[in-house]
């Protein structure tokens, strides 16, 4: 019997890492991240359907590539928010790691940021970074 040897990643003690544009070192940790999703990656298609088409069907090509958005739901602190707040339209690197290892790293800016505060409990969050370029995920060693 063959052995499964592909193990699911368990998103249990991810994070996420912030720095300035170009610095590399991703030393910024962003705390009390609950969810992560995203990149969501996007093609646009490009219609090339012409009146000579022969199969009676639409057909495309790959056009350019978004990188979509990093959404983040988040347990906010003053420090935190304050944190977050300060990087609204600014041009950052950023960086997922997951607990295996593997990561996602792009540039990208803070284009949204809302909170929610409840009587009984805990003051909540989430984040939008839209992701400029290319993303880029590396397996881990």
């Amino acid at each position: 019997m063959a052995v499964d040897t592909d193990i699911p990643m368990v998103g249990y003690q991810s994070f996420l890492n912030t720095d300035a544009l170009d610095a590399g070192t991703y030393t910024t940790r962003v705390a009390k991240v609950r969810n992560i999703t995203g990149p969501d990656i996007d093609v646009d298609d490009i219609d090339v359907t012409s009146m000579d088409s022969s199969s009676g069907f639409r057909e495309f090509l790959p056009g350019l590539a978004d990188g979509g958005e990093v959404g983040l739901d988040l347990i906010l602190e003053e420090d935190e928010l304050a944190l977050l707040f300060s990087y609204v339209r600014t041009m950052r690197e950023w960086k997922v790691t997951f607990s295996s290892g593997a990561t996602w790293t792009f540039n990208g800016y803070l284009k949204g940021l809302t909170q929610s505060i409840n009587h009984d409990g805990a003051i909540e969050g989430t984040a939008t970074i839209k992701v400029d370029e290319q993303p880029i995920f590396t397996k881990s060693s």
